[in-house]
């Protein structure tokens, strides 16, 4: 018998039983040569992949503060190009004398530059969903785009 298939042959029994290769679902290759003199030489590689069933969860990223799962975020932005409100149809665009009173207190309130928030139980008077809802308003003779961000 050839001295390089004596290693092979090994090699081979090893990876094919297991032996060699890590965790079940995992990847092994082997390779061998003959150095000068005719010696033989096998080096072998194991990759592993992880099993889901019985990996850890990942941990969670969320913090006691953060929003609910499906909050709304009302915030009001002066457009820089007074123009633009005529990019929505005129169901979208509105006088804020004629926003109904929840949308007008809403308004107000995110203008400032901040943000009003509500949860997913609360019904948010410019909702995400609604798709007719005004996009910009018209207030004190400035032009605003109303924003809904969800969490």
């Amino acid at each position: 018998m050839d001295a390089r298939i004596g290693p092979l042959a090994l090699a081979v029994l090893l990876v094919l039983a297991g032996c060699v290769g890590g965790t079940p679902g995992g990847t092994a290759t082997t390779s061998s040569t003959t150095a000068p003199g005719g010696t033989a030489t096998t080096a072998g590689t194991a990759t592993t992949t992880d099993d889901p069933t019985t990996s850890p969860d990942t941990p969670s990223t969320r913090t006691d503060d953060a929003p609910p799962k499906g909050s709304q975020f009302v915030s009001v932005v002066a457009f820089e190009n007074q123009s633009r409100h005529a990019q929505w149809p005129d169901n979208q665009t509105v006088a804020f004398e004629n926003l109904s009173a929840d949308r007008q207190r809403v308004f107000e309130e995110a203008l400032p530059g901040g943000s009003v928030a509500f949860g997913p139980d609360e019904t948010a008077p410019f909702s995400f969903y609604d798709e007719t809802r005004p996009r910009a308003v018209r207030y004190d003779g400035t032009w605003y785009y109303v924003r809904v961000a969800i969490v």
